[in-house]
């Protein structure tokens, strides 16, 4: 495409993808996110339906951008995608928030809650009975029905089988970062070495890069939403979740810059912090979201992809607290629409903030 008609091609994709989420794909993630909520408000333990339901609230802006994956799909696969694509997100951040207690950061129990998401993506493969190591679920079912409705959405998606064993892959190295991150505290000698082997070859990947990229949903949500479409091939799938490397490099780490103070002040695990400086933070950061553009660029629809990219890394860029350093940058190399998107964002924020009641 000639240099001068990019960004009026951006534009373009941006308005189509921005109408389409908004008179579409919206209302209908915001019906399956309070048919989450009413699920979590029945858990009969009382720490865990604090858990769930904190989830939903605090962390909805990543199941509204799970959801922005729909505006893929035609009309007809719209309504599976979305809740497949919420489910996943709701039962990634409820089992994410769960091994953080002490009761499940053993490596064993880790997994078994974190096979959850594993089970969500594979409808051919029979799930797993029983996510806690106990004889009844002290959840009253709230994770088994997530992961149940996840199933049943993914089975009604034409190209489910050709993405299926893809995502499996990808969902595996998911749970891999995870066992990792929630059960190593201090020695990350093994996390180090795990990054460093399943860096692709002949890429220039960190470890923590390489490890951001596997705890990214990004890839996932790409997989499903062209499962939509029934000439899915294995070789598209596989290609698809290459393509998304960078991009879910950048997806995690941006949340972890986010996260930075946070972490500073709880003792926990910052991938931002194994950088040598904001400098180089910045750089690193500026140049995966040049590439996770480029490759997004190369996928069919790629326009879209990468316009959803954007919104993604903008929504990370304004929770930042120092972003006004690393912002601009990584803004720029996002491509065209993500500065406007990173203005609204941030108005969007403060707003938020200032309605939001006092706890």
């Amino acid at each position: 495409m000639h240099t001068e008609t990019q960004p009026i091609a951006a534009a373009a994709a941006f308005a189509l993808a921005a109408a389409r989420y908004w008179s579409a794909v919206w209302p209908l993630a915001a019906c399956e996110i309070r048919r989450c909520h009413q699920l979590a408000a029945a858990i009969p333990d009382p720490r865990l339906r604090a858990a769930a339901q904190e989830n939903l609230r605090d962390e909805r802006g990543n199941l509204e951008g799970a959801a922005a994956y729909a505006v893929l799909a035609g009309r007809g696969h719209r309504r599976p995608l979305l809740e497949a694509l919420v489910g996943f997100q709701a039962i990634y951040d409820y089992v994410d928030t769960l091994v953080e207690h002490p009761d499940h950061a053993e490596p064993t129990r880790a997994r078994r809650l974190h096979q959850a998401l594993a089970d969500a993506v594979s409808p051919a493969t029979p799930p797993t009975r029983d996510y806690y190591g106990t004889v009844h679920a002290p959840d009253g079912g709230y994770l088994t029905a997530l992961v149940s409705r996840c199933r049943s959405a993914v089975a009604l998606l034409p190209g489910h089988r050709a993405a299926e064993p893809v995502a499996g892959e990808r969902v595996a190295r998911m749970i891999a970062y995870q066992v990792h991150n929630h059960t190593e505290q201090t020695d990350r000698t093994a996390l180090a070495a795990w990054g460093a082997a399943i860096a692709p070859p002949g890429s220039d990947l960190r470890w923590w890069e390489s490890a951001a990229a596997a705890a990214s949903s990004l890839a996932v949500f790409a997989l499903l939403a062209h499962a939509a479409r029934k000439d899915l091939t294995g070789a598209a799938a596989s290609e698809i979740a290459e393509a998304y490397v960078p991009a879910g490099a950048l997806h995690v780490l941006l949340d972890s810059l986010a996260d930075r103070t946070a972490d500073e002040r709880t003792g926990d695990h910052s991938l931002v912090s194994h950088y040598r400086d904001q400098a180089e933070t910045t750089a690193r950061l500026t140049e995966l979201a040049t590439t996770a553009r480029e490759r997004a660029l190369q996928l069919p629809a790629g326009a879209t992809h990468a316009t959803i990219i954007a919104a993604m890394g903008c929504y990370y860029l304004a929770a930042v607290d120092d972003a006004p350093r690393a912002a601009p940058a990584i803004a720029a190399a996002l491509g065209p629409t993500a500065r406007p998107s990173l203005l609204i964002l941030r108005v969007r924020r403060a707003l938020a903030h200032r309605s939001a009641p006092a706890r």
